[in-house]
């Protein structure tokens, strides 16, 4: 399983979740399996017109994304491309991939996104 996370600085799994997933300086993936960690600048960030956060997932063959805030476009894409979209439980990493095994997570659809980019007071 390989998961992608928002992050701002990369502290490995101790890394916190960024705030807003499109927004993130960097995206943080792990895979389960492989017990690797790997963070890459988000280009979409810098230039929207020339890369798609989804291009970098797809590069990265990212399964599922661990998001804190995130737009319904956003993961109308996301859920377009296979991958699926969870709501962070905790701030760190490791505490929501730990989180995720024991299936505690909430999967996010359209319906639980932000739907200002700045503020989100939704909760699923």
């Amino acid at each position: 399983m390989r998961i992608c996370f928002p992050i701002e600085v990369d502290k490995g799994l101790d890394s916190v979740i960024f705030g807003h997933f499109g927004l993130a300086p960097l995206f943080m993936f792990v895979d389960t399996k492989a017990k690797t960690s790997q963070a890459v600048i988000n280009q979409a960030r810098h230039d929207r017109d020339k890369c798609s956060p989804l291009k970098i997932l797809e590069e990265n063959e990212t399964d599922m994304v661990i998001v804190e805030e995130i737009g319904p476009e956003a993961i109308a894409r996301l859920n377009a491309n296979r991958i699926t979209v969870y709501k962070a439980g905790k701030k760190t990493l490791r505490e929501n991939i730990d989180l995720f095994r024991n299936h505690c997570l909430t999967e996010l659809s359209v319906d639980h996104a932000c739907l200002d980019h700045g503020t989100c007071e939704h909760q699923p």
